[in-house]
């Protein structure tokens, strides 16, 4: 079953989240983090640091825990691909936090969310 939790961006609104549940995930472990995002085509971010996406799961990230989508082009898709190590038990959600600046109107799209142990599959 899948339960996820989120908050729209709606006019007015520069912040939001969308976060899944996770378990059996052990600090100190590498995971394979995969996930695309991009822009939907009525998006209109101005500055490509405008906005931006925060990976919220306590540890350390190959490249970066934050990506800036402002100045990306609508209605690509762009893959996020990088090694997450946990620095705490993870037995509750990983969480994506989204913002914006408030001359922003956004549409933010992401798509098939994998966690995995990287030796697990090759």
């Amino acid at each position: 079953m899948r339960c996820y939790r989120y908050t729209p961006l709606s006019p007015g609104t520069q912040n939001g989240y969308i976060e899944q549940p996770i378990f059996g995930v052990f600090r100190g472990k590498p995971y394979r983090l995969r996930f695309w995002y991009g822009l939907g085509v009525n998006t209109a971010t101005g500055a490509p640091g405008n906005c931006k996406l925060t990976l919220a799961a306590a540890g350390s990230y190959s490249t970066s825990n934050i990506i800036y989508v402002g100045g990306t082009p609508q209605g690509e898709y762009y893959l996020s691909d990088q090694t997450f190590t946990p620095s705490s038990d993870l037995r509750s959600s990983i969480r994506v936090d989204i913002s914006c600046t408030a001359t922003a109107t956004v549409d933010i799209l992401l798509d098939n969310f994998s966690l995995i142990d990287p030796l697990a599959c090759t």
